[in-house]
């Protein structure tokens, strides 16, 4: 039997506790709104190759595993759940750290607000196609896409010269849209003086002093 060719699925408010019937839509489902339920985590085992949209905000989500599987993606909104639990090794404990690595060929969108985030989740520093980000109302102190435990993207000649840590952003070519207000900011990366994109930055409610 041919499988349902539903390419937009919306079950929102429904108090859903896993995604386990979603392997007989993977064939054409672009666009998923599950809202507002109870996902504690999202564990893709199965390619979902079609999926360009998906909104997962307002659950209890505290693991984010198998995103090969979701390569095509190109918006993500991850609002108010827990994913700054495992970033941190807090508990429940991931597998591995949170990553959107396999991401960054495709994501043009991605929100995680509200996630108790202390670091923006590794992969970000890549994703050359990002336009929007936003992570505001989390913990955050240090607004970097690089840190100690991974690579930092190579650094450009200008900044380079001047000596200056632009803490991995001069790689977001395509960004636009910056939204970190209420986090626990203090310094200003340099690398976004060099994004020629980027139109909109919100840093209200931070503990910005200059921005140097």
């Amino acid at each position: 039997h041919a499988r349902p060719a539903v390419h937009t699925l919306s079950i929102r408010g429904a108090g859903l506790a896993d995604l386990g019937c979603l392997y007989l839509l993977t064939d054409h489902l672009q666009h998923l709104d599950v809202r507002n339920n109870r996902l504690r985590g999202l564990h893709f085992t199965f390619p979902m190759a079609a999926l360009r949209t998906l909104r997962i905000d307002d659950n209890a989500v505290a693991s984010f595993t198998g995103v090969d599987c979701i390569r095509g993606l190109e918006t993500l909104t991850a609002d108010g759940n827990q994913l700054g639990l495992t970033d941190t090794g807090g508990t429940p404990p991931q597998p591995e750290p949170l990553s959107f690595a396999p991401l960054s060929d495709s994501l043009v969108s991605l929100s995680l607000r509200r996630n108790g985030l202390e670091f923006i989740p590794r992969g970000c520093e890549t994703m050359t196609r990002l336009s929007s980000l936003s992570v505001s109302r989390n913990d955050i102190e240090n607004l970097s896409l690089t840190r100690p435990d991974h690579a930092a993207p190579a650094r450009p000649k200008l900044l380079a010269r001047l000596k200056v840590n632009d803490d991995g952003f001069s790689a977001l070519q395509s960004l636009r849209s910056l939204d970190f207000q209420h986090n626990k900011v203090d310094s200003f990366p340099a690398g976004l003086y060099l994004l020629p994109c980027l139109e909109i930055l919100t840093g209200s409610h931070n503990r910005l002093t200059n921005l140097d």
